[in-house]
């Protein structure tokens, strides 16, 4: 079974006219620090488990969740509040409340704003599998330590995005992509997903790459 087979086909094709990706900006070397640092402080609180289920609950399939648990992590920059907490009109941001506000903030400044950020953890030599993420979300990704290779599987090529440490990439998982440890470490990666009223616009042709 196809892994967008659940998902919203209109939002897939809109989400596919953009381009596979855009680089928005760079951290620096002492704010990848930073992050990475708040990863290794806070890796005792996975949230990979709740981040499976939520994709489940949205139709998304997973490929050998065991293996990803075994090389595979993710620790919380913002907490998710109950919607009837909240009374903001723009829910997937205001939802979201940050762990640390320095890191947020740092984050928001260079990007927009922003909500579900999250660190990530790859383990020397592992990969995530082939998969397409939620159509309705405009992801971000930066490699903080470590490289990997962020590959896209279009319909006539494998496309793969070089991505130089503190790069701040859009990119549009609305395409099927994997993503590859190349390093000799762990790779830790920031993720987070724009709110959609502010993403940055891609320039250029349907399924290129925007620098």
């Amino acid at each position: 079974m196809s892994s967008h087979a659940f998902l919203d086909l209109r939002a897939l094709a809109r989400a596919r006219r953009n381009p596979i990706a855009k680089k928005l900006g760079c951290l620096s070397e002492e704010d990848c620090e930073r992050l990475a640092r708040y990863y290794e402080d806070n890796q005792g609180e996975n949230i990979l488990f709740e981040a499976m289920q939520d994709r489940v609950s949205r139709g998304l399939e997973i490929e050998n969740p065991a293996y990803l648990s075994e090389n595979y992590a993710q620790v919380a920059l913002q907490t998710q509040v109950a919607s009837e907490e909240c009374v903001s009109s723009n829910p997937n941001l205001d939802n979201w409340l940050p762990l640390d506000n320095s890191l947020v903030t740092l984050i928001t400044d260079r990007i927009g704003p922003a909500y579900r950020m999250r660190l990530s953890c790859l383990a020397e030599g592992a990969e995530i599998p082939r998969h397409v993420d939620d159509p309705r979300q405009i992801r971000v990704i930066a490699v903080l330590r470590g490289s990997h290779e962020f590959t896209f599987h279009l319909r006539d090529r494998d496309q793969s995005i070089a991505m130089t440490r503190g790069e701040l990439w859009q990119v549009n998982t609305a395409f099927e992509h994997s993503v590859r440890n190349t390093g000799k470490i762990s790779r830790i990666a920031l993720l987070a997903n724009l709110a959609e009223q502010t993403s940055h616009t891609y320039p250029g042709g349907r399924e290129g790459v925007a620098q």
